[in-house]
């Protein structure tokens, strides 16, 4: 089992807290109240979540930060950011592992740690 935590290292100073979407723009914007972090996730085509997901059942997460930054323009902290807030499962909570996450982008009521489930 892969263990990945919201890292306080990679805190933002300041900045909006809440889920945004950028006027114009294929990012948006999420924030983890957990490690008090903006996280950048950008727009996926179908083609890219497979590419993502093929990754992700490999747990290739390395790759994963190398195709976000590569073809997404991702810095490698934002590309990071995603993967230490991708749901292994895809339902399990990234820090806590409560089970009843339903959406894509989520902050578990548990432990307060936003979490990206790509199915």
């Amino acid at each position: 089992m892969l263990v990945r935590t919201c890292h306080p290292s990679a805190q933002s100073k300041g900045g909006n807290r809440t889920k945004i979407q950028e006027p114009g723009s294929n990012m948006s914007i999420h924030y983890c109240k957990k490690c008090d972090t903006e996280i950048y996730v950008p727009a996926l085509s179908a083609e890219d979540m497979k590419i993502i997901l093929g990754y992700i059942a490999d747990k290739s997460l390395l790759r994963v930060v190398q195709f976000l930054k590569e073809d997404k323009q991702l810095t490698l902290k934002e590309g990071k950011l995603i993967v230490d807030h991708l749901c292994e499962l895809g339902k399990k909570c990234n820090r806590c592992d409560y089970d009843q996450l339903k959406e894509e982008f989520e902050v578990c009521p548990k432990c307060k740690s936003f979490n990206i489930s790509w199915r």
